[in-house]
């Protein structure tokens, strides 16, 4: 049989894993509609400030300067959340709002 505290240990970490997930799906989809909204917005108004010919320049170079940030800071995300669920991990099984041996 198993034990209960172990139990409701693993059930709350994996909670915890989920409710994570669900929370990146969530910042995931709202970018998934969002960002390309936003390069069409960016792409009007460039057109209508400066040439086509200067606009089509600025734009492939942003596309890359975007792709080569945007790859960067979601290698650091997923480093950073990894670290965290392993500090977590390694935390004693006391409540953090209790000091005592529970």
């Amino acid at each position: 049989m198993l034990n209960p505290v172990s139990t409701a240990g693993a059930v709350q970490t994996l909670m915890s894993v989920d409710a994570d997930r669900v929370v990146n799906l969530c910042v995931s989809l709202h970018e998934l509609w969002s960002l390309p909204a936003q390069i069409a917005i960016a792409l009007y108004l460039l057109y209508t400030q400066v040439s086509p010919s200067t606009a089509q320049l600025a734009c492939s170079q942003m596309l890359c300067v975007l792709t080569e940030a945007y790859a960067l800071i979601a290698g650091h995300k997923v480093r950073f959340a990894s670290s965290r669920l392993q500090w977590q991990n390694a935390q004693p099984t006391q409540h953090r709002w209790c000091h005592c041996e529970c």
